[in-house]
């Protein structure tokens, strides 16, 4: 007789029967944990032979506790996902011409133009606005993949975003680790049975963005540490300041927004498979 984990519980005794039956209907998988009399622990369900052998009967035995490692959080829902990504998205799409914005209003660095300055600060409120939702949607793609087996939590994925420095490093943890993690969720409660309505995440996309995140950090400090050096000479040999600041940050800027266009391309992806995850079990539980 076998003992099945579902939903943190174990049930049973059933037998191989009823646990290939439960396989065929996608209610257990691959990675469902079992065990039966005789093993000294739980095992995985694709570790183990139910063809071609009965297995003993059990003799009054009760099955020992399922690994408390399968813990899952409670989880954001399908349409609310949609609700938060969607109202995201329009937000960071201000960061574009804010960032232009501020190139053009101090095209002569001497005498800015103001007017673009405040209509850009204008653009800057629902940047904000978009930055916090950013956070919150990290946090619930992360929720996603919560079974006691995710590299880490909802919490630590925001939260040393905010450390200095540090957090250039943790967008690998937190971008590529979640996309990696996407899939090895699909992987561990769907194994094979995915019949399409489960989207895999792209890492090696993830990774590029993360990557050229990097790049761009470098390339605008590189940047700022030449325009205002040169700044510093013209000055003190009695030059003016002129327009130095277009000339050497406009190329940060062409930057900046393709890292832009790649990040949306990056939400999307992680979007869309943490969505499909969750459809199919909001599916499954109906």
């Amino acid at each position: 007789m076998w003992y099945y984990e579902l939903n943190r519980k174990p049930f049973g005794p059933v037998s191989q029967e009823v646990i290939i039956e439960e396989l065929k209907v996608g209610r257990v998988t691959r990675m469902t944990l079992v065990w039966r009399e005789g093993w000294p622990q739980w095992k995985y369900l694709g570790e183990t032979e139910l063809a071609g052998k009965v297995p003993p009967p059990v003799v009054n035995a009760t099955p020992p506790p399922v690994d408390n490692r399968i813990q899952k959080s409670k989880k954001v829902s399908s349409s609310s996902l949609t609700r938060l990504f969607w109202w995201w998205f329009p937000l960071f799409l201000f960061a574009l011409p804010y960032q232009l914005l501020i190139i053009f209003a101090f095209k002569d660095f001497t005498s800015p133009n103001f007017t673009l300055y405040a209509l850009a600060f204008l653009f800057w409120i629902p940047l904000c606005a978009g930055a916090v939702l950013h956070y919150i949607l990290i946090y619930k793609l992360w929720q996603v993949v919560q079974d006691g087996f995710a590299s880490t939590s909802p919490g630590r994925a925001v939260g040393f975003m905010f450390i200095p420095y540090f957090n250039y490093y943790w967008f690998l943890p937190a971008y590529y680790g979640l996309a990696k993690d996407l899939n090895a969720y699909i992987d561990r409660h769907f194994g094979s049975f995915n019949n399409g309505q489960l989207i895999i995440a792209h890492p090696k996309l993830v990774l590029s963005y993360v990557i050229s995140t990097w790049s761009s950090v470098v390339l605008s400090y590189g940047l700022a540490i030449i325009m205002y050096l040169k700044m510093l000479i013209s000055v003190l040999n009695g030059g003016s300041l002129g327009n130095s600041f277009p000339t050497f940050m406009l190329p940060a800027v062409v930057v900046s927004v393709l890292l832009l266009i790649l990040q949306i391309v990056v939400f999307f992806d992680l979007f869309k498979s943490a969505r499909s995850i969750l459809k199919v079990e909001e599916s499954q539980m109906n």
